[in-house]
């Protein structure tokens, strides 16, 4: 396939990028000055994937909540309103979502059939899963893939840290992927379409975020740090929800469809990263 890839220098896109190429695929990176390109830029392109965003890691102020919103909205929407113009459209659109659209959810199992929650990371996500709807009056297939925690190398959440640290009382539920199995996840989708609209892309294994603390702790040699609630939300703001909320996540129809995990356990996962050799 031809594939158009939106945010194709980030952590997650660097990766999907390689792992599309080694499946044969030929990816071109969206031009930063998309919108200034002619119509025949976006033509004849098998699939549009977009994983275009600003960092969500970090206070969220009323103007960063605009570029938040921009950044992921903007984008999507400018695509699946160029489809209306293409001579042919791509036949599928993959979105970037997260698994903030369903919010704290406490001790319950979500899966896609759950309904979305509340507060900014919901409301993000559904205008972020809104925007890529456009493109269906044009015939072409719309997938939202809800990300989990991405666990890897060099990137993400565990780059942020130079201690493991466990959030409050560590008792909410962490719902993370590994940055291969979700690569893995997209490529095998590609091949395989599915029917539904949105999909969870999470280890079918949350975890209790104290326990993803405590294995870092332990795989780095390293004391775990403990932050109190109150300090989180003093520190961080309302973006303390994203490390206290609470969101077992289950990936139903990935597995429906057939995919299987790589890494499904957590203790997997982070030994692949941080064992040496």
């Amino acid at each position: 396939m031809k594939i158009l890839l939106g945010g194709a220098s980030g952590f997650i896109g660097t990766a999907l990028k390689k792992s599309l190429e080694a499946d044969s695929h030929e990816v071109v990176a969206l031009a930063r000055d998309y919108e200034q390109r002619p119509f025949t830029y976006f033509d004849h392109f098998d699939t549009f994937i977009n994983l275009s965003g600003e960092s969500i890691a970090t206070r969220w102020t009323k103007k960063k909540k605009e570029v938040l919103i921009q950044s992921r909205v903007g984008v999507t929407s400018f695509l699946a309103k160029m489809c209306e113009n293409l001579s042919h459209p791509p036949r599928l659109f993959f979105c970037a979502s997260a698994i903030g659209f369903y919010g704290d959810r406490k001790d319950e199992v979500i899966t896609e059939g759950s309904s979305k929650g509340e507060g900014f990371l919901a409301d993000l996500c559904q205008k972020w899963e809104e925007s890529v709807q456009k493109a269906k009056k044009y015939g072409v297939q719309v997938v939202s893939t809800r990300f989990g925690l991405v666990l890897g190398k060099g990137g993400g959440i565990l780059k942020k840290f130079i201690l493991p640290v466990r959030f409050g009382s560590g008792e909410q539920y962490v719902s993370w992927i590994h940055i291969e199995d979700l690569t893995s996840s997209i490529v095998f989708l590609l091949r395989y379409p599915p029917n539904e609209e949105a999909l969870n892309l999470t280890s079918p294994n949350p975890v209790p975020e104290k326990q993803l603390a405590h294995l870092l702790a332990s795989l780095l040699h390293k004391p775990c740090l403990v932050l109190p609630s109150f300090l989180l939300k003093i520190i961080f703001g309302e973006m303390s929800h994203m490390l206290l909320d609470s969101i077992q996540v289950y990936p139903k129809l990935l597995l429906e469809n057939g995919f299987s995990f790589r890494y499904p356990k957590l203790h997997m996962a982070l030994a692949s990263i941080f064992t040496k050799g």
